[in-house]
């Protein structure tokens, strides 16, 4: 196993324990990219809004 391989393998778990943290269990069998777009989805959805004003997206 090369260094960039093992560097690799340790993000992508940072990411599914992440995920796991968030409430997505099921990472099984994504690629980091799709993980990366899923962990930035559940991410932007927990921003909390604190101006009224800014409440409507």
């Amino acid at each position: 196993m090369k260094v960039y391989e093992s560097r690799e393998k340790r993000e992508i778990n940072h990411i599914r324990n992440q995920l796991h943290e968030l409430g997505f269990k099921d990472t099984a069998g994504m690629t980091r990219r799709e993980l990366v777009h899923k962990l930035a989805v559940k991410r932007a959805a927990e921003v909390k809004v604190e101006s009224p004003g800014q409440g409507w997206f």
